[in-house]
């Protein structure tokens, strides 16, 4: 009798060990497995954590196009390749520099007649006066254009410039030819050169220029404008100056 139960035990035992044994097996993942499994989670969180940082584009440029494609996007829309001037001139810009080298923006001698058109759908202002180098009060205008809620870009323009575009609304009368927000589309006739070259004095010397042109953007969070706004001359006139000296 004994002997009976000890046997039955025994196959008890037998058949719990064994159903122990086959259960592991089953859920438990070989260790190649689980190394390969390891090595997997470990590179997908290597290539998440060096994944490149998204980069932004610079106020005024879209994303995929080159200047190559802005060039020829000007031109099919009927504009010349920089917009602003008429294309025998787009080439004709001489970067001005300050006394520390560093680039300010660029002049252009042009003939009388010479027009110069809006960079951008904006509104124009002819009634401002620019310091290009200290001391030296310059005449001209700006066309400025509300890209975002928190930018603005602003081309301005000093020399020997008269505004052609007429006011909707006459400012006042003393001064009819006042454009104080006065709309301009991109592409439109503005302003040409009137009158002998303005004298500019540089770090380097008098210069003769019909024009000297910048672009700033101004900040509305910071409240705070750029000096030069180097993107934008870039997007307009490529690499067709020298922006170091």
């Amino acid at each position: 009798m004994n002997k009976k139960i000890t046997l039955s035990i025994l196959a008890v035992v037998i058949v719990v060990a064994l159903g122990v044994l086959i259960f592991y097996s089953i859920k438990k993942p070989s260790s190649k497995e689980g190394t390969a499994q390891t090595q997997t989670q470990a590179q997908n969180q290597k290539t998440e954590n060096t994944k490149p940082a998204e980069k932004t584009t610079p106020v005024g440029q879209t994303p995929t196009q080159t200047q190559q494609e802005i060039e020829k996007q000007n031109k099919e829309q009927g504009f010349s390749s920089c917009v602003i001037l008429d294309e025998k001139y787009c080439k004709e810009g001489e970067p001005l520099f300050d006394k520390d080298k560093k680039f300010i923006g660029l002049g252009f001698a042009l003939l009388k007649g010479a027009k110069i058109y809006a960079p951008f759908d904006g509104y124009i202002d002819n009634n401002i006066g620019v310091e290009v180098f200290p001391n030296q009060l310059h005449r001209g205008f700006s066309v400025s254009n509300r890209q975002t809620d928190k930018q603005m870009n602003i081309f301005t323009v000093v020399g020997s410039v008269k505004t052609i575009v007429k006011p909707e609304h006459i400012f006042s009368p003393e001064q009819p030819n006042l454009l104080v927000n006065q709309s301009v589309k991109k592409g439109e006739a503005i302003a040409q050169i009137e009158k002998s070259p303005i004298k500019i004095i540089t770090p380097d010397g008098e210069k003769s220029y019909a024009m000297a042109i910048d672009f700033t953007t101004y900040d509305f969070t910071s409240g705070s404008q750029s000096e030069h706004t180097l993107d934008l001359f870039q997007q307009y006139f490529g690499n067709n100056f020298d922006k170091t000296k």
